[in-house]
């Protein structure tokens, strides 16, 4: 599947999260016949590309998306064999425990991973021991130190939820449920899902990619859960 085919332009829900799924899953020991967890697919790219890439059954789930918009996309790219596009809220999740051998979430997960207690509580119940938890997310390189900068305040709000890598990092392993086996980040805001792109915020100044790529990159992480 080519990454500048215009199947996947019309699909695009802001950055290429193709290239960021690369990035994540580069070295995973992901396989045929592997059931994995894609949360927060959003129109299923990411989806098409791991049932393309290692041959897996993939479901594909999103609160907001139409399954059967979903499940005629799948269908486009011969694809309906292996992927299966679910409506659920990642809060009750309908799957059996211990039903996936992987659970992938790309430029999703900050939206509602971010309570303390989700990762065990919601997502790890789904996921088999020694299963494969990868996500990509938003994160600042460094905490403000005094207070958002007026630039990006138009595109700012209380429950953005983005913070440092390390803030994931420590999140994560304060569950004592997964081992952090890889971290790392991309810096091309092309790849990023931070909270503002190079457009008006409403305050007539527009933002450069200079100016996001400044403040912002999308940090990749790997765990298994014990």
């Amino acid at each position: 599947m080519e990454l500048c085919s215009d199947f996947i332009k019309q699909n695009l829900m802001g950055p290429n999260v193709l290239k960021t799924a690369e990035k994540l899953t580069g070295g995973a020991e992901l396989k045929k016949g592997m059931k994995i967890l894609d949360l927060g697919c959003g129109k299923g790219l990411t989806s098409i590309y791991l049932a393309e890439k290692f041959g897996t059954t993939v479901f594909a789930t999103d609160l907001f998306v139409s399954p059967t918009e979903n499940y005629e996309r799948f269908r486009q790219v011969n694809r309906d064999d292996l992927i299966f596009p679910i409506r659920a809220d990642a809060d009750s999740l309908p799957y059996a425990d211990g039903f996936f051998d992987a659970a992938v979430s790309i430029n999703s997960y900050h939206y509602f991973g971010a309570e303390a207690g989700f990762l065990e509580q919601k997502l790890l119940p789904a996921v088999k021991s020694g299963g494969l938890i990868m996500i990509a997310v938003p994160v600042l390189k460094k905490e403000f130190g005094s207070g958002v900068p007026e630039k990006l305040l138009p595109y700012w709000h209380d429950d953005i939820n983005i913070y440092t890598a390390s803030w994931w990092q420590d999140l994560w392993q304060s569950s004592g449920a997964v081992e952090i086996i890889k971290s790392s980040s991309l810096e091309n805001p092309e790849n990023s899902a931070a909270p503002c792109n190079e457009t008006d915020g409403g305050n007539g100044e527009n933002i450069t990619a200079a100016e996001i790529n400044a403040y912002f990159e999308t940090a990749v992480i790997t765990a298994i859960k014990k």
